[in-house]
């Protein structure tokens, strides 16, 4: 990366040879001053990365350790995604394959607009028809993102990632995971 330095007179002016060594001089320290703030800055760049994996790695083991003791499904979905949703602050749903071409919403949380869905509240999404991302990502058997999410029936929503679950090349359900500000996943 290069920069510049201007001095600016108002008059005309000729640069005496003092004036000329200190000026070359202080180029030589600046560059130098600059390159160590440089590297200093990119230094503390990464300590905050190192920093914010090292959190989103005590948040994982965190969520992994509060659900291997439970056997019942339904009960281990719900606690993962509760988990989840609080320790990163996003709403976590997942959907599951019925079997009849349908996602089922098995398991939700938000932590911030309402408490955890009700067995009336259950979404069912018709694969083949539905154009909701968790279909979307189903039909196509690849992770769909929407950064810019604007439907009324959600207004709390602004982006909203789906990741198809997958083991040995069965594909069984989606991890929807939303956010309230647009721009949210990367």
């Amino acid at each position: 990366m290069a920069g510049a330095i201007a001095a600016i007179w108002y008059a005309p002016h000729t640069f005496t040879e003092d004036e000329q060594y200190l000026y070359y001089s202080s180029l030589q320290t600046l560059a130098t001053v600059v390159a160590a703030r440089r590297a200093t800055i990119k230094a503390d760049l990464t300590q905050g990365e190192i920093a914010r994996r090292a959190i989103a790695l005590e948040i994982i083991t965190g969520v992994s350790a509060d659900i291997t003791s439970i056997l019942e499904t339904d009960k281990l979905l719900q606690t993962a995604c509760e988990t989840a949703s609080y320790a990163f602050k996003l709403h976590f749903t997942v959907y599951m394959l019925d079997g009849v071409d349908n996602l089922v919403q098995v398991a939700m949380h938000d932590p911030y607009f309402k408490p955890s869905t009700s067995v009336e509240e259950i979404t069912v999404l018709p694969v083949s028809t539905s154009t909701a991302l968790p279909a979307q990502a189903i039909r196509e058997g690849k992770l769909k993102q929407n950064n810019k999410v604007n439907d009324p029936s959600r207004p709390s929503v602004r982006s909203e990632l789906a990741i198809p679950m997958t083991v040995s090349n069965h594909t069984f359900g989606v991890l929807s995971i939303q956010h309230d500000t647009t721009k949210s996943f990367r």
